[in-house]
């Protein structure tokens, strides 16, 4: 993903989230970059949305933000019953 000052360009598979300048109620929603169209408007298909893919120009978008690391669950463990930390009668035996 390439970012510019005046003028931001995405790559196809980006991650966005559109900004305050876009029409609409589409601010803070997130998406994926579809395609691109005349080298300055996205094809993106947003997160959670069944609506076709909708089209903003590059100055509606940012990046979006990437977590910084993944929280997994502590690993289920045969003392403990699945899916809760609790232990189990038979870890007695």
């Amino acid at each position: 993903m390439k970012k510019k000052e005046t003028n931001q360009e995405f790559d196809i598979g980006a991650r966005v989230i559109v900004n305050e300048k876009a029409p609409g109620g589409y601010f803070a929603l997130r998406g994926t970059v579809l395609e691109i169209v005349l080298g300055s408007r996205y094809g993106i298909k947003f997160d959670n949305q069944k609506e076709p893919t909708v089209y903003l120009d590059a100055e509606c978008l940012d990046p979006a933000p990437r977590a910084n690391h993944i929280v997994r669950p502590p690993p289920e463990s045969h003392r403990t019953k699945p899916g809760t930390n609790e232990l189990s009668r038979l870890a007695h035996v």
